[in-house]
């Protein structure tokens, strides 16, 4: 999927990709949908021995600059309330989450999920609330990079 985006070149959907070096070693990366008015940051990277530099916050400000060049009207960072979010964001949208399932086990359990979730992110500790959508993602990638079945 991420290949097809990358190739994409039509007028309503392409993929831009940006990194971020230093001489040979590869510091950022990031993986934007661009629209026609809207870039849409979909995958991002860092390596963390560079992460006292803020490199993700770098490389999203030159992403920012180079949107405003092509005349996109929005940079959307996506849901999550990140330092570098909230740095680099002119405005914010509420999103809800949630899960549309056919009756099933896997569907009770994807819906018991998210409303585990929504209940851990309503605590007053904002690290520990900030655990529930981390470990969320984890699973998902976990999941996404499994190997397929045969």
């Amino acid at each position: 999927m991420v290949d097809g985006a990358f190739a994409a070149r039509g007028a309503h959907l392409s993929g831009a990709f940006f990194t971020l070096t230093i001489g040979e070693t590869l510091v950022a990366a990031n993986f934007f949908l661009r629209g026609q008015t809207v870039l849409h940051d979909w995958i991002m990277a860092y390596n963390p021995a560079f992460e006292a530099y803020s490199p993700g916050m770098q490389l999203g400000r030159m992403a920012v600059e180079w949107a405003a060049e092509q005349g996109v009207a929005e940079v959307d960072f996506g849901p999550g309330d990140y330092q570098y979010k909230r740095q680099l964001a002119t405005g914010q949208r509420i999103l809800a989450w949630g899960a549309l399932t056919r009756p099933s086990l896997s569907g009770i359990a994807r819906s018991a999920s998210f409303a585990l979730r929504a209940g851990v992110e309503k605590l007053p500790q904002a690290r520990v609330a900030a655990l529930a959508g981390k470990a969320m993602r984890r699973f998902d990638l976990m999941r996404a990079l499994a190997a397929p079945a045969r």
